[in-house]
């Protein structure tokens, strides 16, 4: 019991480390993403205040601590990798700042069809306070996240939501390239 104690202990301190760093992404460069989006700061610090907070959800808590923080030799089991996937996917699903939200799967009219709906604007904004707070943690930008991922990102967000997303991460993060 005392092993799973301090598995929630390490894992609650990484999602505060995140979350405090999506606030301190929003103060360093959330004037320049609001202002290319066209969308008031006050808006995504309210979004980067509350910003993953479905981590500690029932639905997500305990599959990504038993996947990023297991117990015993350091690798998740077959059993955490499936419920990591259940949990990614509500995270995905409740959390507009991921483009994966955002896709449409329908059967429409009997013939199944994928299609991505485009961001909002404040969405985008929070998914780069994101992206720069993971770089915060693994030495990145959201330019070489966007370029490391680019044909996936290229097939999951909607051709509008893409050129914005290249064209901010280009312009504010290109010369920063790791």
């Amino acid at each position: 019991m005392k092993d799973l104690e301090s598995k929630n202990v390490e894992y609650c301190a990484y999602i505060t480390e995140h979350k405090n760093n999506v606030i301190k992404a929003c103060n360093k460069y959330g004037d320049a993403i609001c202002n290319i989006l066209e969308i008031p700061k006050k808006d995504l610090e309210a979004k980067c205040l509350i910003h993953d907070e479905s981590k500690y959800s029932e639905e997500e808590f305990a599959p990504y601590r038993d996947y990023f923080y297991p117990i015993g030799d350091g690798k998740p089991t077959e059993a955490a990798k499936e419920k990591m996937n259940c949990g990614w996917l509500h995270h995905q699903n409740v959390n507009p700042h991921h483009p994966e939200y955002w896709v449409l799967a329908d059967n429409y009219l009997g013939s199944p069809y994928i299609q991505s709906l485009p961001m909002t604007n404040i969405a985008i904004a929070e998914m780069l306070c994101d992206w720069i707070a993971m770089g915060m943690k693994f030495n990145s930008n959201p330019y070489a996240w966007f370029i490391s991922k680019k044909k996936y990102y290229l097939h999951i967000m909607n051709s509008e939501t893409f050129k914005k997303v290249e064209d901010i991460t280009t312009t504010l993060w290109k010369d920063d390239h790791k």
